[in-house]
């Protein structure tokens, strides 16, 4: 019901999810027309965005009005790194939820995909404006 209440306000073009759970509330959310984007949590899916954020975050380039849950989210969270340097968020090794880091990477994985397609409307957000949206 939420999904649906933000679509009259908000434009969705797709939802990424993780399957882990997720099936019938994707085939439900499905149903209601909306597109799902299945985002597996491993190194194949997460290491192109772990990489991105982590260059947004030390660029200074990514707009984040000092969201309380995202910096709480952000300290808890534990990176894993293999041979090859994938890397992906491990919950259990994390000190608490990460929820809101796990939202940006699946949002991440899905902008790295469309790469560019269209002007996303937060190229042309301040940090204030972003207060007011969120």
């Amino acid at each position: 019901q939420k999904v649906k209440e933000l679509s009259g306000r908000h434009v969705i073009r797709e939802i990424g999810y993780d399957p882990w759970n997720a099936t019938q509330t994707a085939i439900t959310l499905q149903q209601a027309g909306f597109e799902m984007v299945e985002i597996r949590q491993g190194y194949a899916t997460l290491s192109a965005p772990c990489k991105e954020f982590e260059r947004l975050i030390l660029g200074h380039e990514l707009i984040h009005p000092n969201n309380l849950v995202m910096n709480w989210c952000v300290s808890n969270a534990v990176v894993d790194q293999d041979a090859n340097a994938n890397m992906k968020p491990n919950k259990d090794k994390s000190t608490g939820r990460i929820d809101g880091v796990s939202a940006t990477l699946c949002a991440l994985a899905r902008l790295i995909v469309q790469d560019g397609e269209g002007e996303s409307i937060y190229n042309s957000m301040t940090p204030d404006s972003a207060l007011l949206e969120a």
